[in-house]
């Protein structure tokens, strides 16, 4: 499957939110929609794990549909915590620092999906 988004916990607090290469950009789209829905179906603030691990070849247009992409990012989506292992996720993740909605530019980077899991588990204790 080229992109997903699903919760990580019961609570619904985390979702995961992964894209894999081969890869469309109407499926980009499409799964920043399903994590805009997941997000809107809580009352609550939500961390955003943006797993680009196994996206060995972005979309060539991936970084034109910024502007769409912006569109779904939900008012309770407060973090995002990018998983990564290449340059192109890198600027990607510094991309998201300027366009997207104040709060969600609190962007983290980190290198694994365990890595990303405890930073958000630690930021849900500090609530």
């Amino acid at each position: 499957m080229p992109a997903s988004a699903a919760w990580l916990d019961d609570h619904k607090l985390i979702i995961h939110e992964c894209l894999v290469s081969p890869l469309m950009v109407s499926e980009v789209v499409a799964v920043a929609r399903r994590t805009y829905d997941l997000i809107d179906s809580v009352p609550h603030e939500v961390i955003l794990l943006f797993d680009t691990t196994q996206l060995n070849n972005p979309p060539s247009q991936m970084l034109f549909v910024a502007r769409e992409i912006n569109r779904w990012v939900h008012p309770r989506q407060t973090r995002i915590i990018g998983i990564t292992q290449g340059i192109f996720s890198e600027t990607l993740a510094s991309l998201l620092r300027h366009i997207a909605p104040p709060s969600a530019r609190d962007v983290i980077v980190v290198r694994t999906f365990d890595e990303a899991f405890r930073h958000a588990q630690s930021l849900l204790s500090l609530r």
